[in-house]
């Protein structure tokens, strides 16, 4: 197992190698926004770290929002912005959203279901999303919320090699301690609409 130092400079090496693709995809023409939504950092990574790396490297402008008040730099190796998921809804997660480049709400919501069922402004929110129909809301785990559930069918995102590696390396930067293995598809559900779903996630 690498040693501490061995750990950091790696973690430090993927950042510098994730900002200059990042930076290369932003002078792309067409800037979709992702916003990701998750209890932890580790769980992020784990149930959809492969899909926003795939995300911002084909040029899409990704923000994570996290539970937890925790250390951001695995989540920055994928190459995402990272913010407290707390402050933005007591701000307006319209508000925390917004930046240079970003309109105040996102093309696609990759979501926690267990944040859905237990955060009744992120409900609502999500909950409006829906109803106007432009963005494409994708969610991990099962909610127990008839009135979503039913309205979601299930997909799957095939990893690219890189996210894979990339992948691998925030997780171990995640949780140092623990070895798991990453797969090489990330089971969803999503409101079906193309623009998260063209050509890269698969529904079933």
């Amino acid at each position: 197992m690498p040693d501490s130092s061995e750990i950091a400079e790696r973690q430090s090496d993927a950042i510098r190698r994730v900002n200059g693709e990042r930076r290369r995809a932003q002078t792309r023409h067409l800037r979709y926004r992702l916003a990701v939504l998750g209890p932890t950092t580790k769980a992020i990574i784990a149930h959809a770290g492969g899909l926003l790396f795939d995300r911002m490297m084909a040029g899409w402008s990704v923000t994570t929002l996290v539970a937890d008040d925790s250390d951001p730099r695995p989540l920055e190796i994928l190459g995402t912005r990272v913010l407290d998921l707390e402050s933005a809804l007591a701000l307006d997660l319209r508000a925390a959203l917004t930046s240079s480049d970003h309109t105040p709400w996102p093309h696609a919501v990759v979501v926690a279901a267990e944040l859905y069922e237990s955060d009744p402004r992120l409900r609502e929110g999500i909950e409006r999303a829906l109803e106007r129909g432009t963005t494409d809301i994708v969610m991990w785990g099962c909610s127990g919320v008839t009135s979503i559930d039913s309205r979601l069918t299930p997909l799957e995102h095939q990893l690219s090699n890189a996210a894979r590696i990339f992948k691998a390396q925030a997780l171990t930067a995640a949780a140092p301690t623990v070895s798991e293995a990453v797969t090489v598809t990330e089971r969803f559900r999503s409101s079906d609409l193309s623009i998260a779903s063209g050509g890269v996630l698969q529904h079933h």
